[in-house]
């Protein structure tokens, strides 16, 4: 098998069954597995090089931490890959971006919320993600090279708002 299979598959059935839990433990395995084959069939790499090419898996695997109730797994885990945002491309990095700005809001709603970043270094993360505003694009919508679904466009735009009025810094459009 594949390690593109094997990812595949894993985000099937991650897809198939959200928000539940034995099917994210289920998928969080079938993630573990495929990020060991992809590790096996590119040992020649170095570490960053090896950390990008896996890095849509660690998303991936952040996300079901999350749906299991792991959010402070979830957000560690896209905080270390937000650090080679760099190196990522930019799809990556915009589903890194919206997983961990949801993982971090729901840490700061907790009473124990021990979350190290800020809401303005998580927008200023979200703002690099939008075009900048202008006459056609009021709202600052991601820029047109993500590949994102309607869905994640949404939840980027939301995140974005949220994020905005956590920090006192809503825009009038």
């Amino acid at each position: 098998q594949s390690f593109e299979l094997a990812f595949n598959l894993a985000t099937a059935r991650v897809a198939a069954t959200p928000g539940v839990a034995a099917s994210a433990n289920e998928a969080a395995g079938e993630l573990q597995a495929a990020r060991v084959l992809g590790a096996s069939n590119l040992e020649d790499l170095d570490n960053v090089e090896l950390a990008v090419e896996l890095a849509p898996v660690d998303v991936q695997l952040a996300y079901v931490d999350a749906l299991a109730g792991r959010t402070a797994s979830a957000a560690s885990r896209l905080e270390e890959l937000l650090k080679l945002s760099d190196s990522l491309d930019d799809d990556t990095v915009a589903v890194a971006t919206i997983n961990n700005v949801a993982a971090h809001l729901s840490l700061s709603s907790a009473a124990s919320s021990n979350s190290s970043i800020t809401a303005d270094a998580l927008l200023k993360r979200v703002d690099k993600l939008c075009a900048p505003r202008s006459a056609t694009n009021l709202g600052g919508a991601p820029r047109a090279n993500l590949r994102l679904t309607p869905v994640q466009d949404r939840a980027l735009l939301f995140n974005r708002a949220l994020l905005q009025h956590h920090t006192n810094k809503a825009q009038l459009a």
